[in-house]
């Protein structure tokens, strides 16, 4: 879809208390059930559709079904069956055993469906199961009315009935009025009723009863599941729909002095956003009480901050110039012309995208030749504690090779874009080369990262909306975004007036040079990944993987994540249906697979965490060599490394995997990335306490004897000698 072009938009309706307000969007593409990923967020769901406005956390009224009008339908069912069957008895119709059983199996499951319906509507009890129970008396009542037919027990218990009332017509009405009460999704409701409706046909079948009767009234129930399946899909997608837009509108106060830390607004951009969304939900409480002369008026200002909330929402920079919106009215050849010369308006979407497919690990392995390494290659983008420290050691130190190879054969990137195996080995083996020899900055972490950032998108809803081509730039990005690194930071090279820094303006300089280089390798036709890409495809693809690698400057981490931030209050359905949408989000993928060791296992983390104090510690002894400002962090006699560790993980990691995983609202990155941040933060902060205790007894040496276990473990690690393991560390600390 190009930009500018018309999208398909449903109108619905969300309801605020006694007001309506309707609104057009553009809706997310669905998945087949429909259900939210994150099942709390799809209990929630299950419980606004149940209780609606008065007893649901979310401030949500279903707007579909009375549950006045479905009580009063169901109990008047039951009581004009429960007529008739006494009318069959007075009249002789059936026999005495008939009628008690009817009676009995009828009142009695009935019954049962009364407590489970005061449970379920009246009480906060078996949240879990409430769903399931109130399915139950659906089932239960179709089989109740199946069964007591009257057809049907004169076949079980003799006799020639002269009037009977089918079932059927119960049958068709609890078909009619069991949505969004006794079911909250469309796949359920549709295959619970087919189950009845091959019952109704099995045991009619059986009975002595015209067969073109009974294959009449199973016909036309399928039609009317058929047909109410339809209904419910659509209503379904707008109840839910509706839901997320109340839901992302229900926050806790800004003022509110349990709100967590770092869910705070941290940028002037999503102070705003956070400001313009609390404005509306002002507006809105007070619309109803305006008196009628003010009311326009209020209305018109509750109007404007909805489009500079969407537009809050949609725009990366506010302040740039809407080219469009500027060229309108112009010649076409003007309109080209200034497109191309004065601005630098990229093309993000492509004709006809393609969603990527994935091989079978098998399939991979078996086509490179590596099945040794199947064990841990079937883990990438499966398990997120992913050991490349290991299968460095398994590839001889070639690990950015093999996790690219496979990469591209997994997500079928070669055939995809007519990749021969030469090219793009060629082209990941001149990669791997133009890496250095750093503890961190080096190629294992770009395998690591990676594996980090396809672990994210597996196991989110990200896997439903890629492209092809946003899959390989994701390779090259990730595999890219280090490459030459030197083993320094950005401040010291520029502080050191490096050539490198003097090259690029003092502006991103490493991740300029590693998104220059990614390219440079390519100007090599025998190492061109991107050759057989058109013109359009490959500035797609080149924006793409620059934007990625830039997003990695931890100097713009703060202003980036505001943006994020800012995007994600005001847009609550959380789209990812844009090229746009998607970009800013592999954006934050890459930013936290980048610094994923900090969400890794505790001994996986501890490694990393060593590496990269070696890293930062060189380049201190080289500052103080050279007379320049020691950065932080970086003095490796006066750095607390359990002090910066806990720092970093508290206000860098988890804010930042916060961020993320609202949008994606996976419950995988929730408990395997952020449940193990918090566990890494706890540890590190114990360490602190336990070591500054043990400080407060020593009148000399280092400030800590976790330092000097982790210089003691750098040199270890430059000889070749084992790591110590973690308790082993803590041990010897409090012998020593």
């Amino acid at each position: 879809m190009k930009p500018g072009s018309p999208t398909t938009t449903i109108p619905i309706t969300i309801n605020y208390g006694e007001r309506t307000l309707p609104t057009d969007f553009t809706p997310p593409a669905p998945k087949f059930t429909l259900k939210f990923p994150n099942k709390s967020i799809e209990t929630a769901y299950r419980d606004a559709i149940i209780f609606g406005h008065s007893q649901s956390k979310v401030p949500y009224e279903n707007p579909y079904v009375s549950k006045h009008n479905f009580f009063m339908c169901y109990y008047g069912i039951v009581i004009l069956y429960t007529l008739f069957y006494i009318f069959n008895y007075v009249t002789d119709n059936v026999t005495k055993e008939i009628f008690e059983f009817q009676m009995c199996f009828m009142l009695g499951i009935t019954f049962i469906n009364s407590l489970v319906f005061i449970l379920a509507f009246l009480g906060r009890f078996l949240r879990r199961l409430r769903s399931d129970l109130l399915q139950f008396t659906y089932i239960s009542t179709a089989i109740a009315l199946i069964v007591c037919d009257t057809h049907i027990q004169n076949w079980i218990f003799g006799g020639d009935p002269q009037n009977c009332f089918s079932c059927m017509f119960g049958l068709i009405m609890m078909l009619a009025i069991s949505k969004f009460i006794l079911h909250t999704n469309y796949l359920e409701y549709a295959i619970w009723s087919l189950l009845i409706d091959i019952l109704f046909l099995v045991v009619h079948l059986q009975i002595d009863r015209p067969i073109e009767l009974t294959l009449c009234e199973a016909g036309s129930y399928l039609l009317m599941v058929i047909f109410e399946t339809k209904t419910f899909y659509r209503e379904e997608i707008r109840a839910r729909t509706n839901f997320n837009i109340v839901r992302g509108c229900t926050t806790i106060p800004e003022s509110d002095p349990k709100k967590p830390e770092d869910e705070k607004p941290k940028s002037e951009i999503e102070e705003v956003a956070i400001g313009v969304r609390e404005s509306i939900e002002v507006i809105e409480t007070m619309l109803d009480k305006t008196p009628s002369d003010l009311r326009p008026k209020l209305s018109k200002v509750f109007d404007h901050l909805n489009k500079f909330m969407k537009l809050l929402g949609s725009k990366n920079n506010i302040y740039s110039t809407d080219i469009e919106i500027l060229t309108k009215g112009m010649d076409k050849d003007d309109q080209l012309f200034i497109q191309q010369t004065w601005s630098n308006h990229n093309m993000l979407e492509v004709r006809r995208p393609n969603k990527f497919r994935t091989l079978k690990t098998s399939e991979v392995t078996m086509k490179y030749d590596v099945d040794e390494l199947i064990g841990i290659l079937k883990q990438v983008g499966k398990q997120w504690n992913f050991n490349t420290f290991f299968l460095k050691e398994c590839t001889e130190g070639r690990p950015l090779v093999i996790i690219g190879k496979y990469c591209i054969q997994k997500y079928r990137l070669d055939e995809a874009f007519n990749l021969d195996d030469d090219l793009y080995i060629s082209f990941l083996e001149e990669l791997e080369m133009h890496y250095k020899a750093n503890p961190y900055h080096n190629s294992a972490h770009a395998a690591d990262v990676l594996a980090s950032f396809f672990y994210f998108v597996s196991k989110s809803r990200l896997a439903e909306y890629l492209t092809e081509i946003e899959i390989l730039t994701s390779v090259i990005a990730n595999l890219g975004h280090d490459v030459a690194h030197p083993g320094y930071t950005n401040r010291f090279l520029i502080n050191k007036k490096d050539e490198l820094a003097i090259r690029y303006n003092d502006i991103s300089v490493l991740e300029s040079m590693h998104s220059a280089i990614v390219f440079q390798l390519m100007q090599d036709s025998d190492k061109n990944i991107l050759k057989h890409l058109d013109t359009e495809h490959w500035c797609v693809a080149r924006k793409q993987i620059i934007d990625m690698i830039l997003a990695t400057d931890m100097g713009r981490h703060f202003d980036l994540l505001g943006q994020f931030r800012a995007k994600t209050v005001n847009n609550p359905l959380k789209p990812l249906d844009t090229p746009e949408q998607r970009i800013d989000v592999m954006k934050m993928s890459i930013k936290a697979a980048d610094i994923g060791h900090s969400a890794k296992i505790l001994d996986l983390h501890e490694r990393w965490t060593l590496l990269v104090c070696e890293e930062f510690f060189t380049q201190g002894d080289l500052e103080k060599k050279s007379n320049l400002p020691v950065s932080m962090y970086c003095d490796r006699e006066a750095t607390d490394v359990t002090k910066s560790q806990a720092g970093f993980i508290k206000n860098i990691a988890v804010p930042l995997y916060r961020a993320l995983n609202d949008y994606l609202e996976s419950e995988d990155i929730e408990k395997c990335c952020i449940g193990q941040l918090k566990s890494n933060l706890e540890h590190w902060e114990n360490s602190y306490k336990r070591y500054r205790l043990v400080k407060n007894f020593e009148d000399e040496g280092p400030i800590n004897e976790y330092d000097e276990l982790i210089k003691r473990y750098s040199k270890q690690k430059r000889c070749g000698t084992q790591a110590p393991k973690r308790r082993e560390i803590e041990e010897n600390a409090w012998s020593d």
